[in-house]
């Protein structure tokens, strides 16, 4: 089981990862592992994830691997580690898509504190973990024409925050900015049940402007870019994205 690392797709390294269970929507987080003792605690939950089915399994396989990651961190003398909430949510599926996100919310000793986002992509039917891009034509200004998308709505969320500000905003002066090769990403489930209204991008903070500003979160609609997905996927997007139950 993959070790969770800040970026890189939790579960990634789990083979053959099946999802073919349903999976019916459950009331709030359902409570999954915990551990304390008087100077740490450390919980993970989930959302929308049907017990005993394969992917709850997997998610239970990598609770000791985190839990050790934890309780180092907890153990540092400086900035210690007191509490990690782990949530894990099925935001969107359709076709073979499934899309996983985890949220890990850390508090220090300093009284500091974190929200760090991962996500997953997982193919139902090969039961591998695959990337974004994998979902959209091969053309070399695909990348371009995404990233311009992206800029263009975390701009629109600027202008919302820091005002006038937002107008000398330079999108490549950030490397994160990059809807491949920047933060993680989950899809979102549509108005239409079983499918896919859009995607979301997860930018913590200093990610995608000075850390005062906060962390983004931005969505962007299947509309503004389904003319761009191979024809094998563009049926399973439609409609607008809504928030997930």
């Amino acid at each position: 089981m993959a070790v969770f690392l800040v970026g890189v797709p939790f579960l990634e390294t789990h083979t053959r990862l099946e999802l073919r269970q349903p999976v019916s929507p459950l009331a709030g987080p359902q409570l999954l592992f915990e551990a304390s003792d008087e100077r740490f605690s450390y919980r993970a939950s989930s959302i929308n994830i049907q017990p005993d089915s394969l992917l709850h399994r997997a998610i239970m396989a990598e609770q000791p691997a985190n839990l050790s990651m934890a309780q180092e961190a907890a153990q540092a003398a400086d900035r210690a580690v007191q509490k990690i909430d782990i949530t894990y949510q099925r935001m969107a599926e359709a076709g073979p898509l499934v899309s996983l996100l985890r949220i890990d919310r850390v508090s220090r000793s300093d009284g500091s504190s974190d929200i760090i986002y991962a996500t997953t992509l997982v193919d139902r039917v090969s039961g591998q973990a695959i990337a974004l891009e994998d979902l959209f034509l091969e053309d070399p200004s695909i990348n371009g024409r995404v990233d311009g998308l992206l800029c263009e709505a975390l701009t629109s969320l600027k202008r919302v925050r820091i005002g006038n500000r937002a107008e000398r905003f330079d999108c490549r002066k950030f490397k994160d900015i990059s809807v491949f090769d920047g933060p993680p990403i989950a899809l979102l489930p549509s108005e239409t049940p079983n499918l896919i209204g859009g995607m979301r991008f997860y930018f913590g903070k200093g990610r995608a402007g000075p850390p005062r500003e906060g962390q983004y979160i931005v969505t962007l609609p299947q509309a503004l870019f389904h003319h761009m997905l191979k024809p094998e996927y563009r049926g399973l997007f439609e409609g607008n994205p809504i928030q997930p139950a």
